[in-house]
């Protein structure tokens, strides 16, 4: 795993609680940030190519590059871990995974913006 010490919040994340001034609303986001995390999405699909791991997004959720994710439920205790994405579409995710090339099988797996 990684060493990410550097993580960062933008109102443009999926899932994030947004600050409306109604009352609740900072202590939703601080619990969201610091807690829990947020923006739990399940995938379909994950293949390693060239230590590059593209993920197939289930709802079609965009993630912002140079984010910080972490998987969960995934099949070795190992993966489950936090990653820096590297790029993302509409429905897909890469990220940085140190794992042998090929598919990844998977099942309920999901992958959030960590705490």
């Amino acid at each position: 795993m990684a060493n990410l010490p550097i993580k960062w919040f933008d109102n443009r994340f999926h899932g994030i609680p947004l600050l409306s001034g109604t009352p609740g609303t900072f202590t939703a986001l601080l619990d969201a940030v610091l807690v829990n995390g947020f923006g739990d999405t399940n995938f379909v699909s994950i293949n390693v190519h060239d230590k590059k791991a593209t993920l197939i997004l289930q709802d079609g959720n965009k993630f912002i590059p140079k984010a910080v994710v972490a998987l969960s439920n995934m099949s070795s205790q190992a993966l489950n871990a936090e990653y820096r994405v590297i790029s993302s579409d509409i429905g897909r995710l890469v990220i940085e995974m140190d794992v042998p090339d090929g598919p990844i099988t998977i099942s309920n797996v999901s992958v959030k913006m960590p705490l």
